[in-house]
């Protein structure tokens, strides 16, 4: 991740220009999974006038009891709760529970968003979890990150400066030591709002 004076120094103008915006990817399984687990940088990156693009992997939502019903209003409020912080988010389509880290296709895809978006820091869900669509979508996202060169129509490597792996809880993730700590103190409000609204959208509960 970038360090916080990186990402302050990105909004001074550099010499002789506008400063390069930076883009940042996410590739989550479920829809909140991004959210929670790095949030709060997004919401930094964000703030600071990058590009936050979200990929969805398992969203299809008639595959799963809490948002049958509810396919198109789930997909509505999170494309509206993403423009409100300042991101983009991105569907695929997949089943719950059913995302296939060796799927060609499916690394097909993320390698054609990846080479489209060229991210300078990327993100992926940690490969030992307890979630099926958390370590198949994190699997998918590696191969197709590392060699988008074999798996999109352009041949050109492109290999992200920066990728991370992030885990949702610790009850869910097993030997994930972290190594990289990043301080989002000051959008905490903001990043603990994030995490409750994406949540109600999720259950279908209300906000409160």
């Amino acid at each position: 991740m970038l360090p916080p004076a990186a990402i302050a120094a990105e909004k001074q103008p550099a010499a002789g220009g506008a400063p390069r915006k930076k883009t940042f990817l996410v590739v989550e399984g479920h829809l909140d999974d991004a959210e929670i687990g790095a949030g709060g940088v997004l919401i930094q990156a964000a703030r600071a006038g990058h590009r936050v693009v979200i990929v969805t992997v398992a969203s299809d939502y008639s595959s799963w009891a809490a948002t049958v019903g509810r396919e198109e209003r789930t997909k509505r409020e999170q494309m509206e709760l993403a423009q409100s912080f300042g991101f983009e988010k991105r569907f695929l389509d997949g089943k719950y529970h059913q995302t296939d880290g060796t799927d060609l296709a499916l690394k097909r895809k993320l390698a054609e968003i990846y080479v489209e978006l060229k991210p300078d820091v990327a993100f992926i869900s940690h490969h030992e979890d307890l979630w099926p669509d958390h370590v198949n979508s994190g699997l998918a996202a590696r191969d197709a990150f590392l060699f988008s060169h074999g798996l999109s129509r352009d041949m050109r490597p492109q290999r992200s400066p920066l990728i991370y792996a992030f885990g949702v809880t610790p009850v869910q993730t097993y030997h994930f030591e972290p190594d990289v700590f990043y301080d989002v103190t000051d959008v905490m409000p903001q990043y603990m709002d994030l995490i409750c609204r994406i949540e109600a959208i999720r259950t279908g509960r209300p906000l409160k």
